[in-house]
């Protein structure tokens, strides 16, 4: 008899054990304890167990022809204690050497210093503790009055013209034709008047990329537990950002959790690409069910204010895990209804 540890990466978690225990088992192998995480690479299994030395390489052989499987090794076990996992991520905190400067143009005086140093690595700490802080952002500024204009192509009044101008010559000085009748004076313009103030909603404006790019920071240590995060994003943004920057944060951490799952199986049609990748990546952050072809979304902490929908960003997640899925892009989602707007519960729907 001899105990081995079995080390594999995948790129899916779902039934991973399950296939693998039932090949150990087929070969005569006896399962005592296991270990699977999930990192960037891939998910990560390590298998110890014990059998005979002579099944070994059927062991070897079967793992090799499961397409799941990306890489293994089979080593003597090592004690009772596990080795660290041969695809594991390393984290190295490497600041790029300065670019070196550029040589001197022949005749210019440099008028630079030396090249600035690199910018210094942003943590996620540091990356959430944006939200906590009012937003580095420029403001709607008030409505300034417009100066009239001014039309100057007119004729000034009459009282404007010089009185040598305006004199009718006598007869002594041998007047020949009659002046001109003095011309009516020119209208004065009206004065425009200045833009009211807007109401209601703010204007809607771009997505805020800086705030989208350091929830994208923070994502990797803050996910599945997310939504907070988020949360706070859209009260960090100015008002009339918030939908454009909520449907643009949603869809790039719908790719990003498209990436995570791979791209076995692919392309899929847009109901397959809904049931299998849309539908399990909303269910990572909330409660979410289909029913006949429709999206049912549990309670958020982003609709929970009136009036103020936060759908947009679970559209834009669904959106973006679905489409690496399907590669014509065809597939499109909307909003239906939503508990701030007064609805039971916020539905999403797939159109093509």
């Amino acid at each position: 008899m001899v105990e081995l540890e079995v080390q594999i990466l995948a790129l899916e978690r779902e039934g991973l054990l399950l296939d693998i225990g039932r090949i150990v088992a087929a070969n005569g192998f006896v399962l005592h304890r296991h270990r699977l995480v999930d990192d960037r690479n891939g998910v990560l299994l390590s298998l110890m167990v014990r059998g005979h030395r002579r099944s070994r390489r059927a062991l070897d052989a079967a793992l090799g022809k499961l397409e799941r499987v990306v890489s293994f090794t089979i080593e003597p076990a090592d004690g009772e204690d596990m080795r660290p996992h041969f695809a594991a991520a390393r984290r190295f905190d490497y600041v790029p050497p300065p670019p070196p400067a550029p040589p001197p143009v022949p005749g210019k005086r440099s008028l630079t210093g030396p090249p600035m140093p690199p910018p210094p690595r942003v943590s996620d700490t540091e990356a959430m503790a944006f939200f906590d802080r009012a937003p580095e952002r420029t403001t709607h500024a008030a409505a300034i009055e417009p100066l009239p204009v001014l039309d100057i192509d007119a004729d000034p009044p009459w009282a404007a013209w010089p009185a040598e101008m305006t004199r009718i010559p006598s007869t002594r000085e041998g007047r020949k034709e009659a002046a001109p009748p003095p011309a009516p004076p020119a209208p004065t313009p009206a004065p425009v008047p200045a833009p009211a103030p807007m109401s209601g909603e703010a204007t809607p404006l771009d997505a805020d990329p800086v705030a989208v790019e350091r929830l994208m920071r923070a994502l990797p240590g803050a996910y599945p537990a997310m939504l907070p995060l988020v949360r706070a994003m859209e009260q960090a943004v100015v008002p009339g950002a918030r939908l454009a920057s909520l449907e643009l944060a949603g869809t790039r951490v719908g790719r990003w959790i498209a990436a995570r799952q791979g791209t076995r199986g692919l392309p899929l049609s847009p109901d397959e690409a809904l049931a299998r990748r849309g539908l399990p990546a909303l269910g990572e952050l909330l409660d979410a069910k289909l029913q006949g072809g429709q999206v049912h979304l549990g309670a958020s902490p982003l609709c929970g204010k009136t009036d103020q929908s936060g759908c947009t960003f679970f559209a834009g997640l669904l959106q973006g895990a679905m489409e690496p899925m399907t590669g014509d892009g065809s597939a499109h989602v909307i909003g239906l209804c939503c508990r701030a707007l007064g609805a039971d519960e916020c539905v999403l729907m797939v159109v093509d």
